[in-house]
């Protein structure tokens, strides 16, 4: 997949996969922690509101300070093994960028469990809901349901707008295509390029 700084041509098919699912990755671990957590804490938050210790907001605050800090690691670490061995372009600016929407991912994705799990209450309906929501920001996220072809279908493109992966992969894929070098035949990668700019809506 990888001999820098010239891509092979079988390997430019492999790289929106190998983006793609990094986010989804990264998505499901930082949503993880958010589902089992909150619904053993709820009964002592509600127990100290109403005595008055403090507010909900200040509760959420704090939590949200404290578990930004679990959810910050797990992305560097997998972005410092993986960008290096996929064998991603080997610029340090590209990996930052490439850290930083991984990062993001992770908190979108906690801020979506934060909300299921709100709503839900208990770990098994938010388990559920949750699992019903990945799947759907993972269909329209860019790889399975391109962008460029929901035009077609105007009633769903609200579902392509609420994907927070379709946000992270655009980002990553922009950032990887952009000043990517590649060795191979005439005229077939410029072809798989193209297509994948298409797809991605970012033509």
């Amino acid at each position: 997949m990888h001999h820098p700084p010239y891509i092979r041509y079988d390997g430019i098919n492999k790289r929106p996969s190998s983006l793609f699912f990094g986010m989804v990755n990264q998505g499901v671990i930082g949503s993880l922690q958010a589902v089992t957590a909150f619904p053993l804490e709820r009964a002592i938050m509600l127990r100290e509101r109403a005595s008055g210790s403090y507010s909900t907001s200040s509760y959420f605050m704090a939590r949200t300070l404290v578990d930004s800090i679990t959810i910050l690691w797990p992305p560097i670490v997998f972005s410092c093994i993986c960008y290096w061995s996929i064998g991603y372009q080997y610029n340090v600016g590209k990996f930052f960028i490439y850290t930083m929407f991984h990062v993001l991912d992770a908190f979108a994705a906690t801020a979506l469990a934060t909300l299921v799990v709100c709503t839900c209450v208990s770990i098994e309906r938010s388990t559920v809901v949750l699992s019903f929501l990945f799947e759907v920001t993972r269909l329209f996220g860019g790889l399975y349901t391109s962008p460029a072809l929901l035009g077609d279908y105007g009633d769903w493109r609200f579902a392509d707008a609420l994907s927070y992966i379709k946000y992270a992969y655009v980002g990553v894929a922009l950032n990887e295509l952009t000043d990517l070098e590649y060795d191979c035949p005439p005229g077939k990668c410029v072809s798989v390029l193209l297509c994948w700019c298409e797809c991605l809506g970012i033509t």
